[in-house]
């Protein structure tokens, strides 16, 4: 498992960094190289273009999968001293009532909650928790919008995190350190 050297500590309810936005200029690169062979009648220009797109294509879809599945490696400062039980009872009023989340109680004791068809499991492992994402069936079998699915999944886990860490009392680290 990748450990990272220190739990990740949030700072607002914000969507987790998205490390994928950038790679998404190459699909532009790739029309305008595809509308220059256009204008220029070059055949072999937009045609390398169209190469080019099923190349970034294929790129793009791996690093997405890939950045997805790295999210349920992502760990996140937690207080070893609050149980799931407790932990319900602080974050359950807090996730329903103002993100319209869904909190329960899974059947190995932990925590899970649901947004827009989305799962998350809760697993407290010491001074730190991760959130093992999942898709429900429907929208994983029929949604092959990855990258937008990536975008839901930093989204929720940034609210979760956050929350989560609100309610153990897990402070921020200042600018200064």
């Amino acid at each position: 498992m990748n450990e990272q050297a220190s739990p990740f500590i949030l700072n607002s309810s914000a969507p987790l960094p998205d490390e994928l936005h950038k790679f998404k200029k190459a699909y532009i690169i790739v029309l305008i190289i595809f509308l220059i062979g256009l204008f220029i009648q070059n055949s072999s220009i937009w045609a390398g273009a169209i190469l080019a797109l099923i190349i970034v294509y294929t790129i793009d879809d791996f690093r997405t999968r890939l950045k997805r599945d790295q999210l349920r490696l992502k760990a996140f400062k937690y207080s070893e001293d609050v149980s799931y039980d407790e932990l319900f009872e602080l974050i359950q009023p807090v996730l329903v009532s103002k993100y319209g989340m869904i909190v329960s109680r899974a059947e190995d004791g932990g925590l899970t909650v649901t947004h827009d068809k989305y799962m998350y499991d809760v697993h407290i492992q010491g001074d730190k928790f991760t959130l093992w994402w999942r898709m429900s069936f429907g929208v994983g079998i029929f949604s092959p919008k990855k990258y937008s699915s990536y975008k839901t999944i930093i989204s929720d886990m940034g609210i979760i995190a956050y929350t989560i860490q609100q309610a153990v009392k897990v402070q921020p680290r200042s600018h200064l350190e």
